[in-house]
């Protein structure tokens, strides 16, 4: 089966789900949705399988799937979570204006606040208010081989800028669009690193004022190496995140970073998030250890197999030798040694 034919369902899945072609409490079979997908069955049940993984939808034996209402615990950690990044980005932003009222981040995040404040000032919708940028968070475990991932964050972007027509903006409206963030983490890279792809503009001709938004697409690269990064400024953000997804730190170690380096309060349902994330990271790492094992095994028993039918072979041939010099007839040399006589005549 084609990996990019299993990526294209689950996108579309994606998409369907974000779009609200699925409803809460209906039931859909896997035949159903790959009649509308106008695929086939197989590519269709692995991308149900990982937005299972994801908790986006829960499959039921025997009866279909349905979209995942979530639990009140998995709202508690979800929040917890964004307090945790979105307090660390505000502490941030503070020091860096702190130290220089003029960096270029605080005067991005001035026009944005002014532009939020004149959008409130306007409406009395709080919903439409949230509206304001669209935000799409993806972790991939690790960067993909088949395709280029920057590849797939332009495609994803252009999918949540022109999802909007018809529900954030209708018929010319084009300056109502929000701006769209596509956040990539990216685990188990070579190193840390981090950066912002977006539109820029180059006059080659002579300039004119072309009017619009240069802000509206933005892809974010975050790559998170293997190694725990030093207690250092740049990386602050990274060994906030390094250590929460990281398999090899205890629980107690993550807690300990998470409050005496970035001054989280340890609730208990975070400390409850924290070592769940640890119990299955652990759990995780023994189900593909096991699985390692297994195919390996599985690959020196056939090597083994091979090697013993060889050397077989090579003991019947030698035996076989050893009766033509004795002048055997062939049809008995091909009875002890279970060669063909036709294989006895060619020796």
């Amino acid at each position: 089966m084609s990996l990019f034919l299993k990526d294209e369902a689950y996108e579309q899945l994606v998409q369907m789900i974000d779009d609200g072609k699925f409803e809460y409490d209906k039931k859909y079979s896997l035949n159903q949705i790959a009649i509308e997908l106008n695929m086939s069955k197989t590519p269709v049940r692995d991308a149900i399988q990982k937005l299972a993984d994801e908790k986006r939808i829960d499959i039921l034996p025997s009866r279909g799937i349905q979209l995942h209402m979530p639990t009140a615990d998995e709202v508690k950690q979800h929040y917890h979570f964004s307090n945790a990044i979105e307090g660390y980005c505000v502490a941030e932003l503070a020091k860096a204006y702190a130290k220089n009222p003029k960096n270029i981040y605080v005067r991005r995040l001035k026009y944005i606040m002014q532009d939020m404040k004149a959008y409130l000032d306007e409406q009395t919708d709080f919903g439409e208010y949230f509206a304001l940028v669209i935000i799409n968070i993806e972790i991939q475990k690790d960067e993909p081989t088949q395709y280029f991932l920057l590849n797939r964050a332009i495609f994803y972007v252009s999918r949540m800028v022109s999802s909007q027509k018809g529900r954030d903006f209708v018929h010319q409206n084009y300056n109502d669009m929000k701006r769209v963030f596509s956040i990539w983490l990216c685990l188990n890279m070579d190193s840390h690193s981090m950066c912002h792809i977006h539109l820029t503009r180059d006059d080659l001709i002579n300039h004119h004022n072309w009017k619009g938004n240069l802000d509206l697409l933005n892809i974010i690269f975050l790559g998170i190496g293997e190694e725990l990064p030093p207690q250092e400024e740049q990386y602050q953000l990274h060994r906030l995140i390094a250590a929460l997804l990281s398999n090899q730190l205890p629980a107690a170690e993550k807690l300990k970073i998470i409050h005496n380096e970035y001054h989280i309060p340890l609730s208990q349902p975070l400390t409850e998030g924290v070592n769940m994330m640890c119990n299955l990271g652990e759990g995780i790492e023994e189900r593909t250890a096991a699985r390692v094992t297994k195919e390996l095994n599985a690959k020196h028993a056939k090597h083994a197999k091979e090697l013993t039918e060889k050397l077989a072979e090579k003991d019947r041939i030698i035996s076989a030798y050893q009766l033509l010099a004795r002048h055997t007839p062939i049809a008995q040399i091909a009875a002890e040694t279970g060669l063909t006589e036709e294989a006895i005549r060619a020796l």
